[in-house]
């Protein structure tokens, strides 16, 4: 299950639109190509990225978010993971967030109301860490757009 890296993956989904909120649940994960390491991942170019797109375009799907984790076994017979994030420590890292608003930035919302027509992005961050129970959690996250 952990490699001592941060495997990156996209989520695609399927969008259900409402007035003032939209709602989604993950139908798929693609793990690009890439290198990674205990603190840090990099995507390597991706020769399948078009047919995937099209084919979860196919399927009504959506990529809006990705996924890492950092999960490390603390006992592998009872299924719990070290927990390593939290208010002794940090929850993310400088270069994850950085990580996580640039890809935002990638994937701008169209919003009407904004001079340039978009403003911020609902492209989500999900981290899957273990938490003070040893428990595997997930995390859904945003960089917000402070002007």
């Amino acid at each position: 299950m952990y490699t001592h890296s941060k495997p990156f993956e996209w989520n695609y989904l399927r969008i259900n639109q409402y007035p003032l909120h939209f709602r989604s649940r993950v139908a798929a994960i693609y793990e690009p190509p890439q290198e990674s390491a205990r603190d840090k991942v990099r995507l390597l170019p991706d020769e399948k990225a078009a047919v995937v797109n099209e084919v979860a375009e196919g399927l009504g799907l959506t990529c809006v978010g990705w996924i890492f984790s950092d999960l490390i076994p603390e006992d592998v017979t009872a299924g719990t993971v070290k927990h390593i994030r939290g208010i002794h420590s940090y929850f993310l890292s400088a270069q994850e967030c950085i990580t996580a608003a640039y890809l935002q930035n990638l994937h701008p919302n169209v919003c009407k109301a904004a001079q340039k027509g978009t403003f911020g992005s609902k492209f989500a961050t999900v981290l899957v860490t273990g938490n003070f129970k040893f428990a595997p959690i997930f995390s859904a996250l945003v960089m917000l757009n402070v002007l």
